[in-house]
């Protein structure tokens, strides 16, 4: 989950603040952004809050980081070996 919500904000950030095509705005918010975020209302005052199970944390990207190094590391010496 971490990876495809920090996929989708480094696509639009990159590059455009917003996605360029109404359909990639629309998938982004109703699918991937929804997936992250806890709604609650309490009569009539709402709140929106990030869920902890699937919001980037330190510690997801962390995995993420290492797992990139790992891949990098291999990809290296396999370069070296030829």
């Amino acid at each position: 989950m971490t990876l495809e919500l920090l996929g989708n904000v480094l696509k639009w950030s990159g590059r455009y603040p917003v996605p360029a095509k109404e359909k990639d705005w629309d998938h982004y918010y109703d699918v991937v952004h929804e997936k992250h975020v806890i709604r609650e209302r309490e009569g009539n005052i709402g709140r929106v809050r990030a869920n902890p199970e699937t919001f980037p944390s330190v510690k997801s990207c962390e995995v993420i980081w290492n797992l990139a190094n790992s891949k990098w590391d291999a990809i290296q010496r396999h370069q070296a070996t030829d």
